[in-house]
C-alpha cells in the first residue's frame, strides 16, 4: 500500500468529499470537511516578527516579592522559546545575552535594550501583577500585563499592543498545595503565560485552551 504523505492527504481529501456528498453539500458538511483538513487554527494577530531579529524583554514591578524575582527573566526565556519554534525565519536574541545586558546597564525604556542588542523589533511585556498563591493552601496563577511590539527600524514605533491583559490559571478551579509544590506550579504557570503571550504572533489551535482547562479539572 502507498503510505506516502501525498497519498495520505489524497485519501483524507477523498474522505472529506464523501462526507460533504453524504451531507448533501450543506454548509455544515463543508465546514466539517474543512475542519478535518485544516484543523481549527486561529491566525496570528501580528505576523510582523517573521524574518526579524527580535529581543524579548519582560519587566515586573519592584513590589514583586523576593521569591518571585526571577519571574520576568523566566517568562522572557519561555516566550523566546515559543517564538523561536513557531515563527518562521525569526532570529530571537539569546536570552542570556539579553539578561546580561540588562544586569550590566541601567535602563528605563524597552527600546534601549533593542537598540543596544541591534534588534529589528522588541517584544515588551510589562507585568503589572503576578502571583501564584490564592491563599495558604490553594494555588492559582494570576497576573496582569501589557504587551507592546516596537519596530526599531521605524524609530521604535509601536506596531502592536495589548493593554491590559488579565490572566488566570486554572480559570475555574485551584490546586491544593498538597497536590503540587509551589515552585513546580509557578514554573507551569509561567509556561502557560508565555504561551498566552506567544499566541499573538503565530497560528495556534483555538481549542487548545479548552483542552488545557479540561486536563486541569481532571487532575
Amino acid at each position: 500500500m502507498d503510505r506516502s504523505p501525498l497519498f495520505a492527504r489524497s485519501l483524507l481529501v477523498a474522505c472529506c468529499c464523501a462526507l460533504v456528498a453524504a451531507s448533501g453539500g450543506c454548509a455544515t458538511g463543508i465546514a466539517t470537511a474543512l475542519y478535518v483538513i485544516r484543523g481549527n487554527m486561529a491566525p496570528a494577530e501580528y505576523d510582523g516578527l517573521k524574518e526579524q531579529r527580535v529581543v524579548v524583554v519582560c519587566r515586573a514591578p519592584s513590589s514583586l516579592p523576593l521569591e518571585l524575582a526571577t519571574v520576568p527573566k523566566d517568562l522572557a526565556r519561555q516566550i523566546s522559546n515559543k517564538l523561536s519554534v513557531n515563527v518562521k525565519k525569526i532570529v530571537v536574541v539569546d536570552q542570556q545575552e539579553v539578561d546580561a545586558w540588562m544586569d550590566e546597564n541601567a535602563w528605563d525604556d524597552f527600546k534601549e535594550v533593542g537598540r543596544a542588542l541591534k534588534a529589528d523589533q522588541v517584544v515588551a511585556v510589562e507585568l503589572m501583577s503576578f502571583s501564584t498563591d490564592l491563599d495558604h493552601t490553594l494555588l492559582q496563577g494570576r497576573s496582569e500585563y501589557s504587551l507592546h511590539v516596537y519596530d526599531m527600524k521605524n524609530n521604535g514605533a509601536v506596531v502592536f499592543e495589548k493593554y491590559p491583559r488579565p490572566s488566570q490559571f486554572p480559570p475555574n478551579t485551584a490546586y491544593s498545595t498538597l497536590e503540587k509544590q509551589k515552585h513546580v506550579f509557578r514554573r507551569e504557570y509561567i509556561a502557560i503565560l508565555a504561551d498566552e503571550v506567544g499566541r499573538h504572533f503565530y497560528p495556534y489551535d483555538a481549542n487548545a485552551s479548552y483542552a488545557l482547562d479540561s486536563t486541569t479539572l481532571r487532575d
